[in-house]
């Protein structure tokens, strides 16, 4: 019970108040913003007209979008608020000193504790501190260990579990514990066997989408299994489809998400793209026709990876005014980086941008 508090919480009154009025309704909606109330508690808010003038009311009930006021606090003088005045629940001074009036009222001191007791009841480890006095009695309850309580070992289950760790000492290396060599059982320790270890065999050459053996790493199960930790090397990766076996290309059939690194702080020298206008005019945009021996390299046209008909640009003209964009492959052929490119249209934009600017004065 209490002065209450809520963030955001601001609406506007429905309808017209005089300066005796000691209720409002918000708009419709708007009341849960608000603090719910309940027996004894209260918030502050405050009427602001359009205007300027304000006043700070205290509210100690809430029904929906309707509230009970009381005019006039903290200095504040009860005036008329037409209608659409704004209505905010504000941290004013009475309401921070209202709290520190409760928490200092609900304080006390521990002088001492008058005792520590240590129960064995329950199913978990517990623990309790008598309140509302200053000499409180904690109580620390510790149930006894078992296959459904959380607590301390007995005896007999301790020198149990020290004989277990007995036996784990005592081993000899390159044994290990587990169940019997292929068969269900007791597991006990025993020297490792081939069977134990899995074989993964990667193929570094080959596709990784459609390995059934251990001798392909793909979809696989059981011993071809990927470590998730290691690192590898493949021809041609297909993720929901086959490789391409074209050296180096990966096709999927869905979307490939990813972030660049382009925090500020792993870059220097950083300047705007000189000439940006000029990039894009010169390169511009191209349909064109795949050659039919790119084409049988990939597969042939499948209307969904490889297609005849495409667009974009020319390596050999993004390399004229613009070499950063391009790189040459080992076979002599030219690559775009495509998604980097958007940054040259960016700056084209910025100084497109500018010289209207400049035009309009």
């Amino acid at each position: 019970m209490g002065v209450k508090v809520a963030n955001n919480a601001t609406s506007t009154i429905v309808g017209a108040i005089s300066g005796s009025d000691v209720g409002i309704t918000v708009a419709a909606g708007t009341g849960a913003l608000f603090p719910t109330l309940g027996a004894g508690d209260y918030f502050y808010g405050t009427l602001v007209s359009t205007g300027g003038p304000q006043e700070i009311v205290k509210i100690t009930a809430r029904a929906g979008d309707a509230m009970t006021i009381v005019r006039a606090q903290e200095g504040t003088i009860a005036q008329a608020f037409p209608a659409k005045s704004r209505f905010e629940l504000r941290i004013t001074a009475a309401s921070v000193t209202d709290m520190i009036d409760e928490l200092t009222q609900n304080a006390g001191t521990v002088t001492s504790v008058a005792a520590l007791t240590l129960g064995t009841t329950g199913t978990d480890l517990s623990s309790s501190v008598a309140t509302s006095t200053t000499t409180p009695v904690i109580t620390l309850n510790v149930p006894t260990a078992s296959a459904t309580n959380r607590g301390a070992l007995s005896s007999t289950d301790w020198t149990t579990f020290n004989s277990k760790l007995s036996s784990f000492a005592s081993q000899t290396a390159n044994t290990f514990f587990a169940a019997p060599n292929g068969a269900a059982g007791v597991p006990s320790f025993r020297a490792i066997v081939a069977a134990d270890v899995p074989t993964l065999n990667q193929n570094t050459t080959g596709n990784a989408a459609t390995a059934t053996t251990a001798t392909t790493a793909t979809t696989a199960t059981t011993a071809n299994t990927l470590n998730t930790s290691n690192n590898y090397q493949v021809n041609s990766l297909g993720v929901g489809t086959a490789g391409s076996a074209v050296a180096g290309e990966i096709r999927a059939t869905n979307n490939v998400t990813a972030f660049y690194s382009s925090d500020a702080r792993l870059k220097e020298n950083t300047q705007p793209i000189s000439g940006a206008l000029d990039i894009v005019s010169a390169v511009g945009g191209k349909t064109f026709d795949w050659t039919d021996e790119y084409i049988a390299e990939r597969g042939g046209p499948d209307g969904y990876f490889i297609r005849k008909e495409d667009f974009g640009v020319i390596a050999q003209d993004v390399e004229a005014v613009f070499p950063l964009a391009v790189r040459t492959r080992t076979d002599g052929t030219k690559a775009v980086d495509y998604a980097k490119l958007v940054a040259v249209a960016f700056q084209a934009i910025a100084d497109l941008r500018a010289e209207v600017e400049a035009l309009k004065k």
